[in-house]
């Protein structure tokens, strides 16, 4: 009985996991597509701005109800582990944010989007660390 309730959650969590990764790998190739439409194919054109919009913004919603879905199918060691990191990626976050927001109104720096995507990077590393750590105390 418990070798069924494994293997159901082992698969639970594969297609879950699964689901992530193609709908995450979705909404980050509609964002490339999206800023390519808009700044190199068809510049000023208002139409692919918002179809490209409306695209970006359906694959980031399914790539967050397939986030929460696999949430909703981890143990409650795991969930723990897992919101615990977000929480920790989270404020990483909004500390790097508003000191950016802070050097930019002061001058000293001018954001762009190289620094954003910086924010992009910082925070899968933060969310690796907050994992790892969650990890290492639950072992």
């Amino acid at each position: 009985m418990d070798t069924i309730k494994i293997e159901n959650y082992t698969q639970r969590n594969t297609s879950n996991s699964k689901s992530v990764l193609i709908w995450s790998f979705l909404w980050g190739l509609s964002l490339i597509i999206a800023g390519l439409a808009v700044a190199l194919w068809w510049p000023n054109n208002t139409t692919v701005l918002v179809i490209s919009i409306i695209l970006h913004l359906s694959f980031a919603v399914g790539a967050l109800k397939a986030h929460l879905l696999w949430l909703k199918g981890l143990d409650e060691l795991q969930q723990k582990i897992q919101f615990q990191s977000m929480a920790f990626t989270l404020g990483l976050t909004w500390i790097a944010l508003l000191l950016m927001l802070l050097l930019n109104m002061a001058n000293v720096i001018e954001v762009s989007m190289f620094h954003i995507s910086l924010l992009t990077v910082g925070m899968a590393v933060s969310s690796a660390v907050g994992n790892f750590i969650g990890m290492r105390k639950a072992s």
